[in-house]
């Protein structure tokens, strides 16, 4: 385990609150000892591509302003530059990871070409950033607040979360095109980074999604916290995964997803109320499992990844901290399954 402990450190190395070898330990106790090296060996794997570290975040950010400008000019005028696009402040819930990505921006627009992004846009291109949309519903309600205080037939916007997980994709585009369709020019989505989350049979899958699971904690779970219709989905199939790429083997899924299911059952039913979007998986509105996000920030780690990673209620002890709205406003009720910075 030493080898993986090490690796995760290294790689998690600016997370907001820093790990350490005994945190990590300490963490992977709380699971059966035959389990315990598959857990981190699988993490450190995880960790490698879905951990983005400030600089990584940087690059992304810097990625990300780039797609925009190269969008707009094959999709509207190429004429276009980065003077010409308002970078939107103000309509992101939340709003603090919106403020980071444009100050990071305004950094790198003043090395490069000596403007401030405040000082960008001239009317027409309009740029709406945000981190990373997991369920969709959190870009949406930010673009369909600029559209209805802002909309002119003469904007174009551009939807841009640096990452989406593709689960999503098809219902944001979808839902900004409707916003937009009597009230803009033109809306358009894109997005930098890509997690492949989506549930068709026998494609890679970027997430935890656990097969089927007779643990008595999750049967306790589902009876008492979810309402399933007829004939709905609540495991991953067998076969569902043809070629496993996120994890070093299906025989490691299988271990590391029924672990981080059953002990994110128990710590829920151990609690007397919780959240309606409270899931073993990570939140998520619909009646699953949870969302299973495999992304950690060096600033946070989403609510719509497996709770037994940052859960801090109780006697567990979460390996990432994470900072909720109860450092800002209420953590109990988390807007849009989304995540606060």
């Amino acid at each position: 385990m030493k080898e993986s402990i090490e690796t995760i450190l290294a790689i998690a190395h600016d997370y907001h609150k820093p790990l350490s070898e005994a945190l990590i330990v300490g963490w992977v106790n709380q699971f059966p000892e035959n389990t315990r090296s598959v857990i981190l060996k699988e993490l450190a794997k995880i960790l490698r591509v879905f951990y983005f570290s400030k600089d990584r975040f940087v690059e992304l950010v810097q990625t990300g302003y780039k797609k925009v400008i190269t969008t707009l000019k094959k999709k509207c005028d190429n004429s276009i530059t980065v003077g010409d696009v308002e970078f939107i402040r103000g309509y992101s819930e939340g709003g603090a990871s919106q403020d980071e990505i444009l100050d990071i921006l305004d950094a790198h627009l003043m090395s490069e070409h000596g403007i401030h992004v405040d000082t960008c846009g001239g009317g027409y291109y309009f740029a709406l950033f945000d981190d990373a949309s997991y369920t969709g519903n959190k870009m949406v309600h930010s673009a369909r607040r600029w559209i209805e205080a802002e909309g002119d037939k003469d904007k174009v916007l551009v939807v841009a979360p640096l990452i989406i997980h593709t689960k999503s994709l098809d219902y944001l585009s979808k839902q900004v095109r409707v916003a937009s369709v009597r009230t803009l020019k033109k809306a358009l989505v894109i997005a930098v980074y890509q997690v492949q989350n989506t549930t068709t049979m026998g494609g890679v899958f970027q997430g935890y999604i656990p097969a089927q699971c007779d643990n008595e904690s999750v049967k306790a779970f589902i009876e008492c916290h979810l309402d399933l219709g007829y004939g709905q989905r609540l495991y991953r199939p067998d076969n569902f995964i043809r070629e496993e790429k996120f994890f070093s083997s299906k025989e490691a899924r299988e271990i590391v997803e029924q672990q981080l299911l059953s002990s994110g059952a128990r710590l829920i039913n151990r609690c007397s109320s919780v959240g309606r979007s409270t899931r073993p998986m990570g939140f998520e509105t619909l009646d699953t499992l949870g969302f299973g996000t495999p992304l950690v920030f060096y600033r946070n780690i989403p609510n719509n990844a497996p709770i037994a990673f940052w859960w801090g209620v109780g006697q567990h002890q979460p390996l990432f901290d994470r900072v909720t709205y109860a450092d800002r406003v209420d953590a109990a009720e988390e807007t849009d399954d989304e995540w606060p910075w």
